[in-house]
């Protein structure tokens, strides 16, 4: 399932933030487990410690939604953008589970 992350928010007021990914996401049935692998950033050269920070931060939304549920799942990320200065980990975390529950909560009016 592709799973698309785009928030922008830059303003003059210091709350700026930038969360853009794509990836594909696929579900572990029967295991609360959960990956989050990285492919490509831009920029290609993008600091690796916030890379991490960006990947810890998908993995622990897509947790907080997934484990009370007893599902488990695994992101393969295509492309992160690290944007150098308006990065904020806990954005990535937010966004990510936000759209996961959007995703569930649209799957269970479908059926």
């Amino acid at each position: 399932m592709e799973f698309h992350i785009r928030k922008v928010n830059q303003t003059a007021t210091g709350g700026s933030y930038v969360v853009i990914y794509e990836g594909e996401l696929t579900w572990i049935e029967d295991e609360p487990r959960f990956e989050v692998q990285i492919s490509r950033t831009d920029p290609q050269d993008a600091d690796p410690a916030l890379v991490e920070e960006a990947r810890i931060a998908i993995l622990s939304g897509l947790e907080e939604v997934l484990r009370p549920k007893g599902l488990g799942a695994s992101l393969s990320v295509k492309r992160l953008v690290v944007h150098p200065t308006d990065f904020k980990a806990w954005r990535f975390k937010h966004h990510t589970a936000a759209e996961l529950s959007r995703i569930l909560d649209e799957a269970a009016g479908a059926r």
